[in-house]
């Protein structure tokens, strides 16, 4: 799958249309967009969605962002799809973006191609 940068950033950044979906309820999903950040040890949804389709609470984390400020955020059973990509995985719910992190990157071949702005994955 090769995807173009998204536009919603600047300069245009590496981003993939994904469904979050409730392990507990396969009919709760969210699709949204979300950043692909290799800096990111793991998945981080924005907040409200979690709410939206019942993700399973697991605890809390402190998580610590690019500013160095530690701050506690909700820890959540979530599945995202990427079709034809499906991963069952713990996510954090902080702030106003979905970030995709090396907890799900990792398991993907990923190819940054900055001067075309494309995104591959396989």
């Amino acid at each position: 799958m090769s995807v173009p940068y998204s536009d919603d950033y600047e300069p245009p950044a590496p981003a993939l249309d994904i469904a979050i979906v409730s392990p507990k309820n396969c009919a709760g999903r969210v699709r949204t967009r979300a950043l692909v950040d290799t800096g990111s040890d793991g998945t981080i949804l924005e907040c409200g969605i979690a709410a939206q389709i019942s993700l399973p609470f697991l605890g809390y984390i402190q998580v610590r962002g690019i500013h160095g400020r530690s701050e506690s955020a909700p820890v959540l059973r979530a599945i995202i799809e990427m079709p034809p990509y499906r991963f069952e995985t713990i996510v954090a719910e902080l702030g106003g973006e979905t970030i995709l992190g090396r907890d799900i990157l990792n398991r993907l071949s990923l190819r940054l191609d900055g001067p075309r702005l494309q995104l591959s994955v396989s």
